[in-house]
């Protein structure tokens, strides 16, 4: 049975106590939200600077070079180019 809060009255064998659990649209609309939340502030980010760190060429072994890790690139990226430059494609 359904009650009026979105969730469905789930008996326990067990105890016969009632618990309420969520209905599965309800579930899987939770789970789009956080998959679309992580994808677009951590994993796309991440990739962009990934890929400036892989891309970057140095000429010889004296010559240091730009992007150390994700965090620093991270940094250097949005003081130098703005919030966007997480997001190029």
């Amino acid at each position: 049975a359904r009650s009026g809060g979105g969730a469905a009255n789930v008996v326990l064998a067990t105890s016969g106590e009632q618990i309420s659990t969520p209905l599965p649209s309800i579930t899987f609309l939770a789970g789009l939200l956080a998959g679309l939340t992580e994808a677009v502030a951590i994993v796309t980010p991440a990739e962009v600077c990934k890929i400036r760190m892989q891309s970057q060429q140095t000429t010889s072994a004296s010559q240091s070079i730009k992007y150390k890790n994700v965090l620093q690139t991270a940094t250097l990226l949005v003081r130098e180019e703005g919030l966007g430059a997480l997001y190029k494609g």
